[in-house]
């Protein structure tokens, strides 16, 4: 199990009609989080990407509301790509 924070890079990439069944929407996010190490000044970056369904129409409304650029969001997930820079 993975959790990650960050305050999201960009809008949202949002793909109705995924899934099997093609009634479920796909949301896939992109995160960064800024370590900063006080002694050297040194900042350090990590980057997360995510992806997230959503099938009801309140889970839909509810990505839609809160996965917005800037704002800070947690995620917790079994897989996670990481990009380290």
């Amino acid at each position: 199990m993975h959790i990650v924070h960050g305050e999201l890079r960009k809008p949202p990439f949002i793909k109705p009609g995924c899934g099997q069944d093609g009634q479920s929407t796909m949301f896939a996010i992109e995160m960064s989080e800024v370590v900063k190490d006080f002694r050297s000044n040194e900042k350090s970056y990590t980057n997360y990407k995510a992806i997230l369904f959503a099938k009801s129409p309140a889970h839909i409304e509810h990505y839609t509301n809160t996965l917005v650029e800037g704002n800070f969001i947690v995620v917790t997930g079994e897989k996670l790509k990481v990009e380290q820079s």
